[in-house]
């Protein structure tokens, strides 16, 4: 999932952010299920809690997957 917010980073770390409203969070997410199969969701930034919980609410929901399903993965890690 792309575009629920604004931000500038790289690999070490993110430098700028402008949070969105979770309505259009949620709206991004609907919109790319309604496209194809999601197999993972990047969560790691999400900038409020009210989206936060918004976005559990659509895992809850089976609109996205658990995190159960999903692996981590670090920058770092993949250098080494």
């Amino acid at each position: 999932m792309r575009h629920h917010r604004d931000h500038a980073q790289n690999t070490l770390s993110v430098s700028a952010v402008l949070a969105v409203d979770p309505e259009l969070v949620v709206a991004q997410v609907e919109a790319v299920v309604a496209d194809f199969a999601v197999a993972a969701a990047k969560t790691g930034m999400l900038a409020r809690p009210e989206t936060v919980v918004r976005v559990a609410e659509l895992a809850r929901r089976g609109v996205l997957p658990t995190s159960s399903s999903i692996r981590c993965w670090s920058p770092r890690r993949a250098r080494a």
